[in-house]
């Protein structure tokens, strides 16, 4: 049984800090930690930098995460391609698809401007389709991959004009975010407690975007401090 999981919450919720406990647990270990905003001080003595040539020659790290910074839409695919024929990671975490989705809009414009319409950089409806497409297909190829999943995204606080209420969800373009949301296992939003404690929550509510996709709800309504750990010994994954 292999896990996908998507972790979202406000900056400094600690999803980059959640994703690093992979280190402690011989399930998840080796693992590939790749990642688009240089922002894993948080973990800096929990991981270990590797060049995307690296990896491809079949480099990593035993003992610590694998950490792979990506720059372009193009090498994101060189690494999946990779993994799709030899992926001996025990799993992979990707930090953030927030930034992914915002790289591959800029790629999409890039490669198929749209000279006639508004200015040259600014994104039209087909460039919104294209990256919606590409995104949901690298997320299948990731997901459906021998290995763990799990990916963190930036917070989204979208109100509904009619009610009010302020719905939060991952930071992705459009629908994109229900879509991701309905091609993983469990969605967990990350929240900072007043008295500075961390809660990851399982269960949706008018106001939160969360989902349990286990038999039962095996992980409740919410873990504090939940590390990679707790999730994967209540969901009795083994080796």
């Amino acid at each position: 049984m292999t896990l996908n999981m998507l972790v979202f919450g406000v900056f400094g919720a600690g999803k980059t800090v959640f994703l690093g406990t992979a280190v402690k647990d011989e399930r998840t270990m080796p693992a590939l930690f790749v990642e688009f905003e240089s922002n894993y001080w948080s973990i800096e003595s929990k991981v270990e930098e590797f060049t995307l040539e690296d990896v491809l020659d079949g480099m990593f790290s035993k003992d610590k995460l694998t950490l792979l910074h990506i720059n372009s839409w193009n090498e994101y695919e060189k690494l999946i391609d990779y993994l799709e024929d030899d992926c001996h990671f025990k799993s992979i975490m990707v930090d953030s698809i927030s930034e992914i989705n915002y790289l591959n809009l800029r790629e999409c414009v890039e490669h198929h401007p749209i000279k006639a319409m508004g200015e040259k950089d600014a994104p039209e409806l087909i460039h919104y389709n294209r990256s919606a497409t590409n995104m949901r297909r690298t997320i299948r190829e990731l997901r459906d991959l021998p290995a763990h999943l799990f990916l963190s995204a930036q917070l989204n606080e979208d109100k509904d004009e009619d009610t009010g209420t302020v719905k939060m969800k991952p930071n992705l373009i459009g629908k994109l975010a229900y879509e991701v949301c309905s091609l993983v296992n469990v969605v967990g939003f990350l929240q900072v407690n007043k008295d500075g404690s961390r809660t990851m929550k399982f269960q949706p509510t008018n106001r939160i975007t969360a989902k349990d996709n286990t038999e039962g709800g095996k992980l409740g309504r919410e873990i504090d401090d939940c590390s990679i750990t707790d999730i994967l010994n209540k969901l009795e994954v083994t080796n």
